[in-house]
């Protein structure tokens, strides 16, 4: 399964001409918010939705178009807008996933020591698969308490500085930021979720798997740049497809 892109892996992005104008994709991500018939207010940890489908669908909100909008208005291409966008997502993917992973180990070290008496915890205590469980269920249920930490931590995590620096973004405009909010409290919901999900990305260049990925707006065979991530079970059972922007293959 293909993790998010380390700092130093993202592209550069060349401007294209035949880039989809802003007029064109609003009107495209209308019609898949009409097709998917689901749209909040704001994004939010506590509305009962599936966590996956809220993050899937993260790509069609009006956080996406109003920070995707501002950076456009900051001499960005469609291209590299969506980009920057993209990997802010997958960043917070990763940021959270791992702030997960911690918490459970801190609350299992911590419950050995309370029903235990001891002061610490052996660190190859092992806890049963209930236990596991039972305390994924308790960060579930509380996992809104987390998002204010979560997303200072992010803000000021060397991920989201580094792709700054690489999209040449000169401090984070008020629609990025709320964007960058909402992808962490998705992220977030939907790592600590009972299902944990799992994403993937194409490489630019590749044939397009019709199967997991659907075109944003261009057509073609090959994968020009990718848009949004595929969201997958950890099994690999394929939850919610992917979007990729496509290009002819004599392009």
């Amino acid at each position: 399964m293909a993790e998010p892109q380390t700092e130093d892996q993202y592209p550069d992005v060349a401007c294209v001409s035949d880039v989809p104008s802003i007029a064109e994709i609003r009107d495209h991500g209308d019609q898949r918010r009409e097709r998917t018939n689901h749209r909040t207010e704001d994004i939010s940890v506590s509305t009962g939705q599936n966590p996956a489908k809220i993050f899937h669908e993260l790509k069609d909100s009006d956080e996406w178009m109003n920070a995707h909008e501002e950076l456009k208005s900051k001499q960005m291409t469609e291209q590299r807008a969506t980009e920057t966008l993209l990997y802010i997502a997958l960043e917070a993917f990763q940021f959270s996933r791992q702030e997960a992973n911690a918490v459970l180990e801190k609350m299992l070290k911590q419950s050995h020591c309370i029903i235990s008496g001891q002061k610490t915890s052996k660190t190859n205590q092992k806890s049963s698969t209930t236990t596991v469980e039972i305390l994924k269920r308790y960060i579930f249920a509380h996992r809104e308490s987390a998002v204010a930490r979560l997303t200072k931590g992010f803000f000021d995590s060397p991920a989201l500085k580094k792709i700054c620096e690489q999209f040449c973004i000169n401090g984070i405009g008020k629609a990025t930021e709320q964007y960058t909010k909402a992808c962490i409290a998705v992220t977030w919901s939907a790592t600590v979720d009972e299902t944990p999900i799992e994403i993937q990305i194409p490489k630019r260049g590749e044939i397009v798997d019709r199967h997991k990925f659907d075109p944003y707006i261009s057509r073609g065979d090959k994968i020009d740049f990718v848009v949004w991530p595929a969201i997958l079970l950890q099994d690999g059972r394929l939850l919610y497809k992917g979007v990729v922007e496509l290009k002819a293959n004599h392009k």
